[in-house]
């Protein structure tokens, strides 16, 4: 049982009274909340006007109550209110005698700023009515009588007769509104709706203290709808004033928007694990060639890195290896698999447990699978380009060419085929359209790719060869997708045929002969 007074808290909450938010409170046992302390003993903790009005208060039922002889005060904290229930509590006897009769009062404060109080059950003493104070008070004192301060003017009583009072209220208004509590990177929703008896549908708009403009639409219907997709570092509390408006008449409500701090977690992108070998895609799963290193890369990423590097930055993360699905521990932290640890048909494949500076771990990351085969290696093709009717005679280097079953360029085979040895073939190209095409070696060990390594190009355009990138001119775009090769670019060397000269390789000759022909145009 509640005796004197207890704050109550309100959580992340807050309640609207008289133009203040309030977190918490103080409950009394004689039907009243208060936002002020009272002690148990001051005259202010028993039912009088002055007493009433001397604190901003809630009366549900203001009265002598006694908790003592029976019942219990309970509170129920619900998603858009806090409930308080004064369950069977008598009044305390006047006299010796008298009965006790229980009162059974509920209090719901909606954090929109509604109140509302249920009376199930109101007693009496043998008949007597009971005495008590039920209202609000601001906590400026009693109300002046307007005819002491005016002439002119009659006193009137002042107290409301709650039941005369109207069971709905004939005015426009807003229904409660629950106020969204969310984490940040979620969504942040809500339906407003305006209440009027006037047969006019109200005119809904808003406001509010947050990014950008209000995320509010007018439904058309007396309803409106808030719908705000909050984003990582959108964390804080923002109030949306919902605004309506029928005529002359207009009505507000203030709604309290909570988004918590996330808890943002680092992350591994961009898993590739490659053999170190051109032409090939390091971010699928695929087979891989006998005695290649197996190279792992991967990019670190955090919501807050730019925000604070030192506290956002990586940490300690952890990358484990897995052969034929065990993992290797010797390996833990290397980021390279030398040859000798592989063997033909076993598979391959790392994880990436990504861990900041300030030690928060993110989700694990896992890369593509290898399975390491004894199969050809495909380098480079001598030249690398050539005219759409084919016929041309290009040499494919590489490694464990002897024997070839086929040769392919984009599943075309060869219309003729030599070997020079087990790192040289010599074919004759066949024909196809225009742009890059795979070209493939299969032996009896299975088939090695190389993506994208051979160019078709027109008749018109076959003696531009440093026309990279296809578009009919050589230009600055054709010089900035070389350098990039030659800078390492392995995605501008798989996808673009890079070797002007067909030496083999991307070079600073390759550069010069690109500038010289744009120059030239």
């Amino acid at each position: 049982p509640i005796y004197g007074l207890i704050p109550i808290g309100l959580g992340n909450q807050v309640f609207p009274f008289f133009g203040e938010k309030h977190s918490f409170f103080y409950l009394s046992a004689n039907g009243y909340i208060c936002f002020e302390p009272i002690t148990p003993s001051d005259n202010l903790n028993f039912p009088s006007i002055s007493s009433h009005f001397e604190v901003p208060r809630i009366s549900a039922l203001f009265a002598d109550l006694a908790p003592n002889i029976s019942g219990e005060i309970w509170i129920r904290p619900l998603d858009d209110r806090l409930a308080i229930t004064w369950d069977g509590i008598p009044e305390f006897p006047l006299f010796a005698g008298d009965s006790a009769l229980p009162n059974l009062i509920q209090l719901e404060l909606f954090y929109s700023g509604h109140i509302r109080v249920t009376y199930p059950q109101l007693a009496s003493f043998s008949g007597e009515e009971i005495n008590a104070i039920v209202g609000i008070s601001d906590g400026r004192g009693v109300p002046v009588d307007p005819a002491e301060v005016f002439a002119g003017l009659d006193s009137v009583e002042y107290l409301v007769d709650f039941t005369d009072m109207l069971p709905d209220n004939e005015l426009l208004h807003f229904l409660p509104i629950e106020g969204p509590i969310i984490e940040a990177g979620e969504l942040a929703t809500f339906t407003a709706e305006a209440v009027t008896d006037s047969g006019n549908t109200p005119v809904l708009y808003a406001e509010w203290d947050g990014p950008g403009p209000v995320p509010f639409g007018d439904n058309g219907n007396g309803t409106g709808t808030f719908f705000w997709q909050t984003g990582p570092l959108d964390a804080g509390i923002y109030t949306v004033r919902v605004k309506a408006q029928d005529g002359a008449e207009r009505a507000y409500q203030d709604v309290r928007i909570i988004v918590g701090q996330a808890i943002l977690l680092p992350e591994a992108r961009n898993l590739s694990l490659s053999t170190g070998t051109p032409f090939e895609d390091p971010t699928i799963s695929r087979p891989v060639a006998l005695s290649s290193p197996l190279i792992a890369e991967y990019d670190y990423y955090h919501p807050q890195l730019s925000q604070d590097p030192d506290l956002y930055g990586e940490g300690s993360s952890l990358l484990y290896w897995f052969k034929n699905r065990q993992v290797v521990s010797t390996l833990t932290n290397t980021m390279i698999v030398p040859p000798s640890f592989t063997a033909a048909k076993d598979t391959w494949q790392f994880r990436v447990l990504p861990i900041s500076n300030q030690f928060t771990l993110g989700a694990e990351a896992v890369s593509p699978i290898v399975t390491v085969l004894d199969l050809p290696v495909i380098e480079s093709i001598v030249p690398d380009f050539g005219s759409v009717e084919g016929g041309e005679t290009v040499r494919i280097l590489g490694s464990r060419l002897n024997g070839p079953l086929s040769v392919t360029f984009n599943h075309v085979s060869v219309t003729s085929r030599r070997v020079i040895s087990d790192n040289e073939l010599e074919v004759v190209v066949p024909r196809h359209t225009a742009g890059y095409v795979d070209v493939a070696v299969t032996t009896a060990n299975g088939t090695g790719i190389a993506y994208g390594a051979y160019r078709y190009m027109p008749e018109d355009l076959l003696d531009l060869p440093e026309d990279i990138n296809n578009d009919g001119k050589v230009n600055a775009l054709d010089v900035e997708l070389v350098v990039k090769a030659v800078l390492g670019d392995k995605r501008v060397k798989n996808t673009f045929g890079t070797d002007i000269n067909g030496d083999g390789s991307t070079d600073a000759l390759d550069v010069q002969a690109v500038v010289n022909q744009a120059l030239y145009l």
